[in-house]
């Protein structure tokens, strides 16, 4: 229900947006991990959770690595407006098999980049 995406609920909600995309709201915070999600199929499909489904703010959102199904620039680009911080694991730094993910994200138009490293912890 779009009119739900913004919760208000006791608790933690999660929502299953497909693959590794998932979406973790408490009234405090919305976190959204891997954001690769669908578009909106004809009526007589599968219902599932999309673009309009998720909050009118992002507060963080947490690349697990840097695979296209868990890193999809379609996605993040049409959420730029909605993120406020991005949180992603350290990697080579621009090696051809490994590109900075820091670096795209910065080129792209994104500010607020968090690098974690191995074992690093973001409290919230």
């Amino acid at each position: 229900i779009p009119e739900d995406r913004n919760y208000q609920g006791e608790g933690v909600r999660l929502r299953y947006f497909g693959h590794a995309c998932i979406l973790i709201q408490t009234k405090f915070v919305s976190i959204l991990f891997d954001p690769v999600i669908s578009y909106p199929l004809q009526a007589n499909e599968v219902p599932r959770y999309t673009l309009t489904d998720l909050p009118d703010k992002i507060d963080y959102v947490v690349i697990t690595h840097n695979h296209q199904d868990h890193l999809m620039f379609e996605t993040l680009l049409q959420l730029r407006h909605k993120i406020n911080h991005i949180v992603f694991p350290i990697n080579q730094g621009g090696a051809l098999e490994d590109p900075s993910i820091k670096l795209i994200l910065k080129h792209t138009g994104f500010t607020s980049l968090i690098e974690l490293k191995e074992m690093d912890t973001l409290p919230l």
